[in-house]
């Protein structure tokens, strides 16, 4: 890597599969846990005050100890009252501890719960991993080797990450949007951040998900029917959940997490000749994305924006390889500018250039 300049190689290192890096090993830190741990699933209805609680869970979810997690899982469930269906909210939780710890910390950040003893279940660390997952109890930890998909149907998802609490009307909208007849299986997935994701700065690595996010929302759908019919209606849906939570989402720009791999979020669709991914990337509030974008620019303009890319990546000439780290030479510098003004939109996206010019360029390397 010595080749590479210094904050491209910080780029790649948040790179998935549809980046320039290819991972071929991971490096792992292993961390300790205590020898059991305590998990719990506490069920709630819209007719057990679901709605009070979920609105509550927003707030104390990102503030809990360090080692109590809750994450709160929504879907639609059969009513008790005959040909009727109702919003389950499932308040799932792993507590690094024993139940006599867990109790008092439950009482004093979330009573409203009503945890009791008889709601919790000791086990080991891996069995507690299964848990959280959604194997059975009596299940052996060899089913985290398997490669089989726990389920085999049609779904499609899509991910928001909250900076502040939705009213109990915004809830109220979601659970409408999940009680209408012709979806199948509507689900959503509340992880909360806090901890020690607040403790890492959104620079200090290629993943800028941390202090002042609640919680990252993934919206799911689930179908069995087959057919381009039944694809469209509950796709649509779905978008159409996903646009009614644009005012309770972040924004400037609207997050997502990239690994959920929702093509939705870089349909490379033009306004004013620039397209929408580097639009929402222009705008984004932080030094982080500009620095980011502008990267992505010099290294391959033709080919980042779209998050599914199909062609290989182009062999550089040694005209296009970096000379030194941290330098760049005239030439190679107006060459990737011809590029990029070439391409639709590259006008615009000149200031992101000239932003890379200054952080990773010699002073001595001007444009003339």
């Amino acid at each position: 890597m010595g080749e590479v300049l210094e904050d491209l190689f910080w780029a790649i290192r948040g790179g998935g599969g549809n980046t320039f890096g290819v991972v071929v090993a991971w490096k792992l830190k292993f961390g300790s846990s205590s020898t059991y741990s305590d998990c719990f699933t506490v069920p709630r209805t819209l007719e057990q005050n679901a709605t009070k609680l979920v609105h509550r869970w927003q707030s104390v979810a990102s503030k809990l100890h360090k080692d109590l997690n809750i994450a709160l899982v929504l879907r639609r469930i059969n009513s008790s009252e005959e040909g009727k269906t109702t919003i389950l909210a499932a308040f799932t939780s792993l507590f690094l501890g024993g139940v006599d710890r867990l109790l008092p910390l439950m009482q004093e950040s979330f009573p409203e719960l009503g945890l009791v003893k008889e709601d919790c279940i000791e086990m080991s660390w891996i069995k507690s991993v299964l848990y959280v997952v959604g194997f059975p109890s009596n299940a052996s930890s060899d089913v985290l080797l398997g490669r089989t998909p726990l389920a085999n149907r049609n779904y499609k998802g899509k991910s928001d990450y909250v900076k502040e609490p939705m009213p109990e009307t915004a809830l109220e909208g979601i659970w409408e949007r999940f009680l209408e007849a012709d979806i199948d299986t509507p689900q959503m997935v509340w992880a909360p951040y806090g901890g020690k994701m607040d403790e890492i700065s959104e620079t200090s690595v290629p993943f800028p998900h941390r202090s002042g996010n609640l919680y990252k929302i993934q919206d799911l759908v689930f179908w069995d029917e087959e057919g381009n019919e039944a694809s469209k209606r509950h796709i649509s849906w779905i978008r159409r959940l996903y646009d009614y939570l644009t005012p309770y989402v972040s924004k400037n720009p609207r997050a997502a997490y990239v690994n959920y791999r929702d093509l939705d979020v870089v349909i490379d669709k033009q306004v004013f000749g620039v397209s929408n991914t580097m639009t929402i990337t222009l705008i984004a509030s932080t030094f982080y994305r500009f620095l980011l974008l502008s990267i992505a620019i010099l290294r391959s303009v033709s080919d980042w924006f779209t998050h599914s890319r199909r062609q290989k990546l182009r062999a550089e000439t040694e005209e296009n390889r970096v000379v030194s780290k941290g330098k760049q030479s005239n030439f190679q510098i107006r060459k990737k500018i011809q590029g990029i003004t070439d391409s639709p939109g590259g006008n615009a996206l000149l200031f992101a250039v000239n932003l890379q010019l200054q952080v990773s360029c010699d002073a001595s390397s001007n444009i003339d």
